[in-house]
């Protein structure tokens, strides 16, 4: 009888070894930073300091890349400087309205003014939007061109972009309006 206690013994022994190995080993990359005195996460809104920390580093940003981005472009007749808008994408939807999205890269600016000029054997329709800076460009969003004012036919898209630093206008793109 005493050597089948003294196995049991060995045999609890080693499991607890074992898993406590196992235990350790399964918490041994966390860092819970959350329980180390002294450090907290700000949930607070952005100071004005650092909004304006931020903007800084958007127009450093924007300079360092000023060499490959549509911003190193020589100055319009306006004294502008010349960009060029992205149509990222166009179509019609359910209400066969035409929609058009885009952006301008390499700035970061509030108030600009997109605009969708869509044309057709001389006649031009068209429609603005307001311009939101994002982390990442210039934000047309969505412009919509309402079907009433357009006749069944392929139409020629462009996108342009203003404001009181830059200005330009994207590549066409076409369209068949039903």
């Amino acid at each position: 009888m005493r050597k089948l206690s003294k196995k049991w013994l060995l045999l609890a022994v080693a499991v607890l070894i074992v898993g406590g190995f196992l235990f350790w080993l399964s918490n041994k990359g966390d860092d819970d930073s959350t329980t180390k005195p002294g450090t907290s996460v700000n949930l607070e809104p952005p100071t004005k300091e650092e909004k304006d920390q931020v903007q800084k580093y958007k127009e450093q940003l924007a300079d360092r890349g000023s060499s490959t981005s549509n911003t190193s472009q020589p100055s319009t007749a306006s004294g502008k400087k010349s960009v060029t808008p992205f149509i990222s994408s166009w179509g019609q939807n359910q209400s066969n309205d035409v929609e058009v999205r885009g952006y301008v890269e390499g700035i970061y600016e509030d108030g600009g003014t997109c605009t969708a000029a869509l044309t057709k054997d001389g006649q031009q329709v068209s429609q603005s939007r307001t311009s939101v800076a994002n982390a990442q460009n210039t934000s047309c969003g969505l412009i919509t061109v309402p079907r009433s004012k357009l006749s069944p036919s392929v139409w020629s898209i462009t996108l342009s972009y203003s404001s009181g630093s830059y200005e330009g206008s994207s590549k066409t793109v076409t369209l068949e309006v039903k």
